[in-house]
């Protein structure tokens, strides 16, 4: 499919650095306004829920109710604090946002918020946001930009849906999220880093629990999950952490917060890297890094670096003993 090699091509070229250096258009009462929640009892001819009222010539996005979006971030060793800058989550509107197909720009009120920055800070919308439709090779081209404001900054967020010929709706879901089906959805900040979004869920990804012992009677448990879907070119698999928890004599800290949270595999597959930021420290650890050595010794992990809260070095530990286990 054409929107696959696309999104295939945009993997390619945003996996390259991995380990390297509420919308507020005019609103009225029907689905012409952005998100529609009415949905009709069944699927039409081409097995697509369509709306409970006629699209005519337009074609529609569709959004189940609890729908977000995730920055799958990278660990960037040089610059620690950068893993979480590019972090952003998307929560949809649930309902129908209808497309109309005469090329032009048009606005919808269809994002409920987005969260971004390394603390998960709710951006202002900066103005209404907007699609602009073009035709590519006959199909249906339609771009969504809108501008927010975060800290005083300036940061856009911009989404890339394709319709090709048949398709009257497409989902908004985690299979769709999963697979790319949305091209250039991403949130660049002031910097010109982008952070590009895919699930906050990870039912698709394989997912390992890895627990460390630490010098010094620490211990480390967390979850890794990575995926690279069929059909796709990744010069590294795309990365999650969901959780983390860390022991340190009485202290105990689990974290679950994607803000505070990055892994990613190093080029090739050839090594990862994970960072925890401790919102609540443990004494004067704000963080931690724990990566592989560089290849070719790139499966084996033997330091955990403790971490200020300026990601500068406290201490180096050695790993005394690790385990892999399929469940946490």
């Amino acid at each position: 499919m054409r929107w696959m090699a696309l999104t295939a091509l945009c993997l390619v070229c945003s996996c390259s650095g991995g380990n390297g250096n509420p919308d507020s258009g005019d609103q009225d009462s029907g689905i012409d306004a952005g998100a529609d929640k009415g949905f009709d009892a069944g699927p039409d001819q081409d097995g697509q829920t369509l709306p409970d009222e006629d699209l005519g010539d337009d074609l529609a996005l569709r959004i189940p109710a609890g729908t977000q979006a995730c920055t799958i971030n990278f660990v960037y060793v040089s610059d620690l604090a950068m893993s979480f800058e590019t972090k952003g989550r998307v929560t949809f509107r649930e309902g129908f946002v209808r497309l109309p197909t005469e090329p032009g720009d048009f606005e919808r009120d269809w994002i409920e918020s987005l969260e971004a920055g390394p603390d998960g800070e709710t951006a202002v919308p900066d103005g209404p946001g907007s699609f602009n439709l073009s035709m590519f090779n006959g199909d249906y081209n339609y771009l969504y930009t809108r501008n927010y404001l975060l800290d005083g900054q300036a940061v856009t967020l911009s989404f890339g849906v394709l319709f090709e010929p048949g398709e009257r709706v497409v989902t908004i879901d985690e299979y769709n999220l999963t697979h790319g089906r949305f091209g250039n959805f991403h949130i660049e900040f002031p910097s010109e880093w982008k952070g590009h979004f895919s699930t906050c869920l990870y039912t698709y990804f394989h997912c390992v629990v890895r627990e460390f012992q630490i010098e010094g009677g620490d211990t480390l448990k967390l979850e890794q999950c990575n995926y690279c879907p069929s059909g796709w070119i990744c010069k590294a698999d795309p990365g999650v952490m969901p959780r983390l928890l860390f022991v340190s004599g009485a202290e105990e800290r689990l974290v679950e917060d994607p803000f505070y949270l990055a892994h990613s595999m190093r080029h090739h597959n050839w090594g990862m890297d994970f960072l925890v930021h401790f919102e609540n420290p443990v004494g004067p650890v704000h963080g931690l890094h724990l990566g592989t050595e560089q290849y070719p010794g790139y499966e084996n992990f033997t330091e955990i670096y403790y971490l200020d809260e300026n990601f500068e070095l406290i201490e180096t530990k050695a790993i005394t003993q690790q385990d892999t286990k399929p469940e946490w």
